[in-house]
């Protein structure tokens, strides 16, 4: 799973490992068995959203089902991830939201 600010292209979250059966994320908890791969800021953590005061960004929350294990890493950089979990994905469903910051 990667999460993208569709502005400026940083990866905010790289998320491998999840079970095929699910599982519940919250506030960017790491589940049980799965790996954070490198963020934009070179961090194997969730990197915040944050757009300026008053701004707005779209971000897109991409998932891969996957035959197989990626080998993603906690070493291993955002634009590599990416293009594993697109050459192994089975199958792929994305979806965009956009953030507000408060003035």
């Amino acid at each position: 799973m990667t999460v993208t600010d569709q502005v400026d292209e940083r990866t905010h979250w790289v998320l491998a490992g999840l079970p095929p059966e699910g599982v519940t994320i919250a506030d960017a908890a790491t589940p049980a068995g799965a790996v954070v791969g490198l963020n934009s800021d070179g961090d194997a953590a969730w990197l915040p959203l944050c757009p300026a005061p008053g701004e707005s960004r779209t971000y897109e929350l991409a998932v891969h089902a996957l035959s197989q294990p990626s080998g993603i890493t906690a070493e291993t950089a955002p634009e590599q991830a990416r293009q594993v979990l697109t050459q192994l994905a089975t199958a792929n469903a994305a979806t965009t939201g956009t953030f507000t910051r408060g003035a």
